[in-house]
């Protein structure tokens, strides 16, 4: 499937109804062609983006991170090579973060999340990991939140900050603290 075969089918998936799980369905069947195929070598990190919709061409580097942060939409999380490790977290009475669970997504499978879903991704292996992240709105504009990672305190989200910790994350990464894929 060609990165373009796979955005039509999303918009027509979602121009009928159609909801996370399907949208999961098709995540799934596009993660081979996301690994073997050279179409999708090279291409932008966002592959389409409109109000309804945002598929992104996701990397992490080896023991990559992201602070904790939330969508405001659906989400549906896909791995085509290497592993995800996504950790959830509700709002504490406290007014904190309490963690849930943590969800493993290995290589050719895929999550979908609630709209109200908060989480921080660690890429646990020494490669790099390759996927397919789809939303159900325009992420990047749409209102959202992002934790400070050393004080816990919540942000309205910054892009350009989210990286910043992103890169300190990742450097700061124990691998050998982290759990096998």
């Amino acid at each position: 499937m060609t990165p373009e075969t796979f955005i039509a089918e999303c918009r027509d998936c979602i121009a009928s109804g159609g909801g996370p799980a399907d949208i999961a369905a098709l995540v799934r069947a596009a993660l081979v062609s996301q690994r073997d195929d050279p179409a999708w070598q090279g291409r932008d990190e966002f592959l389409y983006r409109s109000a309804a919709l945002l598929i992104v061409n996701v990397t992490l580097p080896p023991h990559g991170a992201t602070p904790v942060h939330d969508h405001g939409m659906w989400a549906v999380v896909g791995v085509s090579s290497g592993c995800e490790l996504d950790r959830f977290y509700v709002r504490g009475r406290d007014g904190g973060l309490d963690v849930v669970e943590d969800i493993t997504v290995p290589a050719g499978t895929a999550i979908a999340m609630d709209a109200d879903a908060i989480h921080a991704i660690f890429n646990p292996l020494p490669i790099e990991m390759r996927g397919i992240h789809v939303c159900g709105g325009d992420m990047v504009s749409a209102p959202r939140n992002m934790w400070h990672p050393q004080t816990g305190d919540m942000l309205p989200y910054d892009g350009k900050v989210f990286e910043e910790w992103c890169e300190a994350l990742t450097r700061a990464a124990r691998p050998a603290q982290a759990p096998a894929c």
